[in-house]
């Protein structure tokens, strides 16, 4: 809007800035910001406001300029918006994230050659893919090593969770570490990374016994040298105890003093089958291969490390463990991997998960959503394990051992199983010595008996010199929680988490559900992160709002101030802010009976995009009075549609997981198909409106409407994290009956100055 103030703007100029913006952007985060100020995240976010901000400008212009055809030209962005939905997923499988940034780039030059003429464009279609093909071979724009910048307290930015431990490392002087192979896919990049020195003639596999799988930068996972014999397993699991552990006491083989499991068709005792959440590079699999379980079965969510384990290089290195006929690893989300076996009747003796989380982000992040530690997710796991089965889970921190604590309990009570007696199912053993593999949470679907229990104590304090902080009659830390109190009945349940309560920073250690799956999320009160985000959304929205206002305050010569541009401005408020309320929680919701978080995100997108852009072509039919009403209509359907959405989910998720894949890719689809083109109809509609008495003043309702939606996705995260998805949702359909009613209320027409 400035800038049309100044001169008259030329689409094809917008569309070439876009374009330069990605390289500038890229090339300023990479070799500037990440390489020397990694910490200082408000100067990162500058740097990729400035794409988004002339991409906003074009559409802005375009949309200025025949916002008579809002509806055909809002229809064609959400169109193109829902075919890259789907053509992402493949791109990300060729190329990395940063080229296809520079791809998209190429693709800003192409709109800036149909918005012809443009001077010089030539030169800068080539320097962009110039810089694209340097890129690919040269990875010119990788992330750069990041300066560990140790504190008073000796603690690095990736300790403080700030930056990711990877790229911190290989930053940091005097270290080892070396990528030696990066794969990129819709879901992550992976990175494969050796620690040990290289010696003159060797080469990278045959320097070292482990090799790190990192993804994101964060937590690795092991891929450990192994020759394919099992009498060799001992030897690798002795750096592994407390792993090790807890495959030993789990009843894999049927002896005692573990409980037996029900004895096969021809008598004696049958061995177990292991279902692991996130095995990674193998580690869980060796483990079962030892205590001689029956089966392993493992739902990995990163594609790229499945893959690396069976490529020949590494399946040499591996002893083609992935290969095994009794080793079975899919690329699949835990929590829908678990149910679809559910589903199939089978059952297991050990549900193992270490340090999964359902999505990569930096570990200070605690409004990191992971709904494989939800107690809906407990509650999927009890129902998988035999009647002595055991879910396993191996963490880093002692609050969150807490909180898995009390979610177990709280799917005991529901199974009839009270405080004291559900505590005999539980045992907590902790390995002091440094290192991502802190505690090990055992979890038994019958009571630990006494032999087991001084087993589990002898083999972890004696054998492998790991501190039990509990096991029923044998061992006790009060150091670690009140656990003891708790058993002996001394102290309830609302006593126990009242007791974390009381920390110089309280914590809460309740459980969470689906609903609210921030399992991560320690505090009582608002992240301040999350509060810093807030206030300075909440500033860009009042000088958003200040913009509009000086800019109708200059239209005065047209028209006069009056009832119905205040309404038009709440209208555009709450479409953008009820949009995203709205959409984030059927993205949620939806995760895991589609079963994997890009299928999810892309059949969702595409579905809800291409149902918008099919209700902004068909708004265009309609003028005047009939589009008003057509509109408010349509607003009033997404409020009605959106409430039964969350009223019926629940009963949809599990109506769903029946069905195969690609029926419930379909079935998801069609549902959400209507949603969307009710959700793509008000927002063309409106502008084609105010658009008539306001034409000079578009761009910045476009501009109130984008903040607006930002600010959308903020109050959704929030809201989630106090009141859950389902109350988000409810309140995005209440805001769009008020945006129906506001629209119905622009019909006053301004009086000429």
């Amino acid at each position: 809007h400035l800038m049309r103030q100044k001169r008259a703007l030329s689409l094809g100029f917008l569309a070439v800035a876009f374009a330069l913006s990605i390289d500038a952007a890229l090339i300023l985060l990479m070799r500037g910001v990440f390489a020397f100020f990694p910490e200082l995240y408000w100067l990162a976010a500058l740097c990729v406001l400035i794409p988004f901000s002339l991409g906003g400008a074009f559409l802005a212009e375009a949309f200025a300029r025949h916002a008579a055809q809002s509806g055909r030209l809002y229809a064609w962005d959400l169109v193109g918006a829902a075919l890259m939905a789907v053509a992402i997923v493949g791109v990300l499988q060729l190329v990395s994230a940063i080229d296809a940034c520079l791809l998209m780039a190429l693709f800003a030059i192409g709109a800036a050659w149909l918005c012809r003429p443009v001077a010089r464009l030539p030169l800068y279609a080539g320097l962009t893919l110039g810089l694209l093909v340097l890129n690919v071979p040269l990875r010119l724009l990788d992330v750069p090593p990041l300066p560990p910048k140790i504190n008073a307290e000796g603690m690095s930015l990736a300790d403080l969770g700030i930056t990711q431990p990877l790229f911190t490392e290989l930053g940091t002087p005097g270290h080892t570490s070396r990528i030696i192979d990066t794969r990129w896919n819709a879901f992550a990049r992976t990175d494969v990374v050796n620690e040990a020195p290289l010696k003159p003639g060797q080469s990278e596999l045959e320097s070292t016994d482990t090799l790190l799988v990192y993804t994101n930068g964060n937590v690795p996972t092991n891929m450990v040298k192994w020759d394919g014999k099992i009498q060799s397993i001992p030897r690798i699991a002795r750096d592994y105890p407390l792993s090790d552990w807890a495959f030993s006491v789990a009843p894999l083989g049927g002896t005692p003093p573990y409980p037996p499991l029900p004895r096969g068709d021809k008598g004696g005792f049958r061995k177990g089958k292991v279902l692991a959440i996130g095995p990674g590079g193998g580690l869980d699999a060796l483990l079962a291969l030892r205590y001689s379980a029956q089966g392993f079965y493992g739902a990995e969510i990163n594609p790229s490390i499945v893959g690396l384990m069976r490529e020949p290089k590494y399946r040499a290195f591996n002893g083609d463990l992935y290969g095994r006929p009794d080793v079975e690893v899919s690329t699949a989300e835990g929590r829908a991997y678990v149910r679809e076996r559910v589903q199939r009747g089978e059952k297991f003796s050990l549900v193992f998960s270490a340090l999964t989380k359902t999505a990569t982000a930096a570990q200070g992040m605690a409004l990191l959503e992971s709904f494989i530690y939800t107690s809906d997710a407990f509650e999927d796991y009890w129902k998988a394990l035999e009647d002595n089965g055991q879910i396993t889970i191996v963490l880093d921190s002692p609050i969150i051992v807490a909180r898995f604590f009390v979610t177990a309990l709280s799917v005991m009570q529901k199974h009839g199983i009270q405080t004291r007696q559900a505590c005999r199912h539980i045992a907590i053993v902790h390995d002091p010595r440094r290192g991502p593999y802190q505690f090990a949470l055992v979890i038994q679907k019958s009571p630990l008996s006494r032999a087991q229990a001084e087993a589990m104590y002898q083999s972890s304090r004696v054998q492998r010199r790991l501190t039990p902080v509990w096991i029923p009659d044998q061992a006790a830390e009060a150091a670690f929680g009140p656990y003891e109190a708790l058993a002996s009945g001394d102290m309830t349940l609302a006593q126990f988490t009242a007791f974390f309560r009381q920390f110089e920073t309280p914590l809460d250690v309740t459980p969470r559900p689906d609903d609210r799956p921030f399992v991560l999320d320690l505090s009582l009160v608002t992240p301040p992160i999350m509060v810093n985000l807030g206030y300075g959304l909440g500033a860009l929205l009042i000088v958003a709002l200040v913009f509009l206002g000086w800019g109708l305050k200059r239209d005065e010569a047209s028209y006069s101030l009056g009832l119905r541009d205040g309404i038009f401005i709440l209208y555009f408020l709450a479409l953008g802010i009820g949009f995203m309320l709205v959409e984030i929680p059927l993205i949620q919701k939806l995760v895991l009976p589609l079963g994997y978080p890009t299928l999810s995100l892309t059949v969702i997108l595409f579905a809800i995009l291409l149902g918008g852009g099919l209700g902004a072509a068909l708004s265009q039919r309609f003028d005047g009075a009939r589009l008003r009403f057509y509109g408010a209509f349509c607003a009033l359907a997404v409020g009605g549609v959106s409430a039964l959405c969350a009223a019926l989910l629940p009963q949809f998720d599990a109506f769903l997981l029946a069905q195969s894949l690609i029926m419930r890719c379909v079935l998801a689809a069609l549902v959400l198909l209507p949603l969307g083109v009710f959700l793509g109809t008000p927002f063309p509609t409106g502008m084609r409106l105010f658009a008539e008495q306001r034409p000079t003043l578009v761009p910045l309702i476009w501009g109130l409407n984008g903040v607006a939606s930002v600010f959308g996705s903020f109050l959704a995260a929030l809201s989630a994290r106090n009141y859950g998805f389902g109350q988000v949702m409810l309140a995005g359909a209440a805001i769009y009956i008020v945006a129906a009613l506001l629209l119905l209320l622009t019909s006053t027409s301004p009086k000429k100055s």
